[in-house]
């Protein structure tokens, strides 16, 4: 008799789920990096513009240019602003998806332990059904009457 575990199918299914969301994990993980590098690449730019304005400043500048200035400035606060929304809302995605890949990864992992204790189990029956038939092929040529 052929091993086969009833549940198979289940356990595949949940295989697949587990791969889904892994994979929306790594996904979402990525565009957290993205927004991250965003985020560094905003901040750089402003340290850059503040310092290039402070010079421009020491040295002279118009109130057009200032105004200017500082219009730009306040965009790039807008910019951060939103990014920095955006990084707050993909961190709680991101939260959300790991839980819901823990769980599909312990529904899996379950039907793998099952899998394998009903593996176990098959085996054991085999084993003392080779026994028994080894003992019983034993009695019959034991108790045989010799041929002559």
């Amino acid at each position: 008799m052929a091993f086969r575990f009833r549940l198979d199918t289940l356990r595949r299914l949940r295989g697949s789920l587990e791969k889904r969301e892994k994979l929306r994990l790594m996904l979402l993980t990525g565009r957290m990096a993205q927004l991250q590098q965003m985020i560094a690449s905003l901040e750089s730019e402003r340290r850059g513009a503040r310092q290039q304005f402070e010079q421009q400043l020491a040295v002279g500048m118009l109130s057009g240019e200032v105004r200017f200035a500082t219009a730009v400035e306040a965009v790039r606060d807008l910019r951060r602003t939103h990014l920095l929304l955006q990084a707050e809302d993909m961190e709680k995605q991101c939260q959300a998806q790991q839980v819901a890949y823990i769980n599909a990864r312990r529904a899996h992992e379950l039907l793998v332990l099952l899998r394998g204790r009903a593996w176990d189990l098959y085996q054991l029956k085999e084993r003392r059904r080779e026994q028994q038939r080894l003992d019983e092929l034993h009695l019959q040529t034991c108790t045989a009457p010799p041929t002559s």
